[in-house]
């Protein structure tokens, strides 16, 4: 259906509809049907995991249990309950049953934090798990659209509101519990940290409870207000040890006792998973000891259970409070552990992080490395570590997060480590550049081949600057509901900001192409409960249409694709349903249906107002009657579009809806006709232009749509000449783009090659030769993209058209060489650089690490910067600049980058004052390998 139209809401009328089988609203020829749909609500499996923690009964706790539900349901005094124990008194096991059964009247959303499973220690995992549970309890249709990090926090808190206010009116409380605050890994000492105790409400709505549990020790986090009611007013229980988990407890010890008394290869492995913060697999542990894999497998079934607990393909200690006793038992061998495990890293990093690099050095590492600041520096600025992160994970946010961390551990010194901070803001900045000219179109590449978690670690790793990564999501979206994956791609709309700088359509056309997918899937409740998550009235209409005609396609009967229909709001949308509807019947070689379904699309745009939508409707009706063999129809329904886009008072919209409607009667109106509709529109923009009513925008965004119209009717020579309306180049080039578009798409590639000649430089080429790729078509395409992208200069407009050529193919099964043309469109523009903004980095660098005494590094720094400076045009670079890195270079001792710079400069006076410095340098050093140019001679 058509996509180019935009609706302004008039306003909202609110009625109750409460407990009604059906509703059926009119105004103003706008109709809204709803027959007895119950779609599905969102629902969480977070249960599952407190199963997983859950004792399989719970002894000795009848009294706590009392207090618990008499707190829930009677306190009027406190909002806040909190239960405080040592360690293995029960907490989780108390918390954790209580979750599972709670009292009748009391609703439970829970979550324990803790690291015996991925990531769920920290604010984030706390809002994403909550989220769900609420989402469920809420009934929501879908998460909340606009849900970014910077709006998890108030979508959370007004969640809650909204829960507890459902409860309430039923009857019951909520319950809000949160296990183990002190095992919050998100808690460090730098100011700009954020706990999951900071993140809870200081004014929880009433109705609501929250229940935390954590050790007497340590204090809350610094984030958390004084006047919170953590601090300030909260029911304190000290619960006593359990008899039950006294028990297990004792049985651990005594084989955590034995295991370091035997010593061998079972201490080896106790102290090698107690040193590494994290999982171990066999293969690392077989590494490490240096044994036999068989000898550590036997060992490892041998006492897996009460001491050790497997993770997926890893072994952890059996429960976090293992740890610390396990610390104590080990004594000092704790630290021979550690230190084996930084020279086993040291290894690996001496290799270059090669392809059989153990994942645990990739992800669980540096985790220990945080008691060592410089070590810490060192990896987390370690690019070929990094490197090889990426192809484990597909992204670099976890590399990003890295230097964060490290960035924050300086931080909390008195006096930082200014070069380590320049290092690691350098690297930084290197990570965040290679991903800031991904193409957008990359993530739906790999989605489309299957990998649906590279596609997702891609879209965490491109930056939210210019809403390029919720374009990014826009289009990976729909890939992802395509490839079955409903929940995901629901959770990937609700990423997308609901207002983007781009366009503030295009979030909800991205839940349109998400509702067609999912229909088309055959989940109808699942798509029709997405299509009221649309911003606008009018997108909801068309996603709605979206779902009865995917009910058609996937060979339903088209009675209730019919059916269906009737139910989209607004006629506009409902006309074109119908005339979908109408081709499929003809299709089917059902004609009676047909002519019934295209005497209904014939009604429903006769309800539409006469203007702006009108013609378009109109000419959707003409190509699908076309489509359909009813060209006597089609012809009818071509001519009143025509006439009335010709008819259309405002002059912008009448340019626009003529350029629109021209493509769609290609095949129906003859040329003289078309070339009617492109000399109006041509004959409105002068107009527009001799009376100043168009601004300079509005004139771009119309020239190239009014030369493609003139291409639509035959006539090149007059396309061409129409974009030279726009007098500055570079905007000719935007209207160009729209030309060589619509003539690849004809087919018609000698024409589009003939344009590249008409742009004014490059960069204009390389954009159109992208359009190309993507639009091309003819039984000869596929052959013929191969040298186009090969002629492309700019290394992210290449990896941009390598990405839409793998799609291509991917879209056509096959999937080797598409997801061959992925790595390589990845691998272009990792290699893509941005000298300047390089040598904008390495200079104040340069300065830092010789004032600071770096040699070393400095010198390092300097080669590093010589190589972006060569780069860089040379009609960019600055005599200036030059000389004062020359000079900089100069201090460092790094005069073989300092030499290579001067040679640089242009100007003779400003490269021999700066040569004449490092020749007295380089003499008082008594270096000999050094080349210097010559002087420049002045001649009088």
């Amino acid at each position: 259906m058509d996509d180019a139209l935009e609706a302004t809401d008039s306003g909202t009328t609110w009625l109750n509809a409460s407990g009604a089988q059906g509703l059926q609203v009119g105004s103003n020829n706008v109709q809204l049907n709803r027959f007895g749909y119950t779609p599905p609500v969102v629902r969480s499996s977070y249960l599952e995991q407190v199963r997983q923690i859950a004792p399989s009964t719970l002894i000795g706790r009848d009294a706590e249990l009392a207090d618990l539900a008499a707190f829930c349901a009677n306190d009027a005094e406190h909002a806040y309950g909190w239960w405080r124990a040592s360690a293995w008194a029960g907490k989780s096991a108390l918390l954790s049953w209580f979750a599972l059964h709670p009292p009748p009247g009391i609703k439970v959303v829970s979550f324990f934090i803790t690291a015996r499973h991925h990531r769920q220690n920290d604010r984030k995992a706390f809002i994403d798990n909550v989220l769900m549970q609420l989402a469920e309890l809420l009934e929501y249709r879908g998460l909340p659209p606009g849900l970014t990090d910077s709006t998890q926090e108030a979508h959370l808190t007004g969640m809650l509101s909204a829960a507890a206010a459902a409860c309430r009116q039923s009857g019951e409380r909520l319950v809000l519990l949160v296990d183990g605050l002190d095992e919050d890994r998100g808690v460090t000492v730098a100011p700009d940290s954020y706990s999951i105790a900071g993140t809870l409400p200081r004014r929880p709505p009433s109705q609501l409870k929250i229940v935390v549990s954590s050790r007497p020790d340590p204090p809350l986090p610094q984030d958390v207000p004084d006047d919170h009611p953590l601090r300030a007013s909260c029911r304190i229980w000290d619960l006593q040890q359990s008899a039950d988990a006294d028990i297990v407890r004792a049985d651990a010890e005594r084989d955590l006792k034995r295991i370091v008394t035997t010593g061998g290869v079972e201490r080896d492995i106790l102290g090698f998973v107690a040193a590494a913060g994290s999982g171990l697999s066999i293969r690392d542990l077989t590494e490490l000891i240096n044994e036999e894999e068989w000898l550590v497998t036997d060992h490892l079934s041998s006492f897996t259970g009460r001491t050790f607990r497997r993770v997926d393909a890893t072994y952890v200690l059996a429960h976090e409070d293992l740890h610390p006793t396990a610390t104590r038992l080990l004594g000092t061998r704790l630290h021979d552990y550690q230190q084996r495990l930084h020279e086993w890293a040291e290894h690996y990093r001496r290799l270059g992080w090669p392809a059989g690099t153990p994942d645990y050095l990739l992800r669980g590492y540096f985790r220990i490395t945080h008691s060592d600041v410089a070590r810490m520096v060192r990896y987390a600025t370690d690019a070929d570590r990094h490197d090889r992160m990426l192809d484990h994970t597909g992204g670099d946010a976890v590399a990003l997060d890295e230097t964060v961390q490290a960035q924050e551990a300086l931080l909390a010194f008195t006096e930082p480590d200014l070069p380590a901070m320049c290092q690691l803001a350098l690297h930084r900045a290197d990570l965040e550049e290679r991903n800031a000219k991904m193409p957008l179109s990359l993530p739906r590449l790999w989605a489309a081949v299957g990998n649906l978690d590279r596609a997702e670690a891609l879209i965490r790793s491109i930056p939210e600057d210019g809403n390029r990564r919720a374009v990014a999501l826009i289009l990976l979206a729909p890939e992802v509901a395509a490839a079955g994956h409903h929940l995901r791609a629901e959770v990937l709309v609700a990423m997308i900001p609901s207002r983007l700088y781009v366009a503030a359509e295009e979030p909800d056309k991205a839940i349109c192409a998400v509702v067609r997918k999912i229909a088309e899937g055959g989940d109808y409740d699942r798509a029709i409960n997405l299509t009221q998550t649309a911003q606008q009235p009018f997108w909801q209409a068309r996603a709605y249409g979206e779902v009865a005609i995917a009910a058609a396609i996937r060979g339903e009967d088209l009675a209730q694709a019919e059916a269906l229909a009737e139910q989209v709001p607004m006629p506009y949308w409902r006309a074109q349903v119908f005339a979908v509807l109408m081709k499929m019947a003809a299709r089917a070689g059902n004609a009676g249906l047909a002519a019934r379904l295209a005497s209904r699309a014939e009604t429903e745009v006769d309800n539409i107002p006469k203007g702006n939508d009108r013609p378009i409707a109109l000419a959707f009706l003409a190509e699908e009657a076309d489509d359909s063999g009813d060209g006597d129809r089609a012809k009818r329904f071509a001519a009143l579009a025509a006439k009335e886009a010709s008819a259309l008072e405002n002059r912008l919209n009448r340019i626009d809806k003529l350029t629109s409607i021209a493509p769609r009667l290609a095949e129906i109106l003859d040329q003289s006709d078309l070339a009617k509709l492109a000399q109006i529109a041509e004959m409105t923009l002068n107009a527009a232009l001799d009376d100043h009513q168009i601004t300079l925008e509005q004139q771009i965004r119309l020239v190239g749509p009014t030369a493609a119209a003139w291409y639509t009717a035959g006539d090149r020579e007059r396309a061409l000449a129409v974009t030279d309306a726009v007098a500055a180049p570079s905007h000719r080039d935007t209207a160009l783009l729209d030309l060589v578009k619509v003539a690849a798409g004809a087919g018609d590639l000698e024409h589009a090659r003939a344009l590249l000649g008409s742009f004014s430089g490059s960069s204009g080429r390389d954009s159109a030769l992208g359009r190309i790729v993507g639009t091309l078509t003819g039984p000869n395409a596929d052959e013929q993209i191969a040298d186009l992208v090969n002629a492309i200069q700019d290394r992210a407009s290449h990896a941009s058209a390598l990405a839409a050529w793998g799609y291509r193919l991917a879209k056509r099964g096959d999937l080797q060489t598409a997801t061959e043309l992925a790595e390589r469109a990845e691998a272009v523009v990792r290699s893509a650089g941005d000298p300047a903004g390089r040598v904008a980095l390495l200079v104040p660098l340069l300065s830092v690490l010789v004032e600071a005494g770096d040699t070393e590094r400095a010198q390092a720094v300097a080669n590093r910067a010589v190589e972006a400076y060569q780069a860089i045009p040379e009609w960019l670079r600055s005599d200036f600049k030059l000389a004062a890195f020359v000079r900089a270079s100069t201090r460092a001792g790094a005069h073989h980058a300092a030499a290579t710079a001067a040679q640089l400069i242009k100007g003779p006076d400003v490269r021999a004052e700066a040569q004449i410095d490092l020749a007295i340098s380089v003499t008082q050093s008594g270096e000999r390998d050094v080349a210097l140019d010559p002087l420049p001679v002045r001649m009088s």
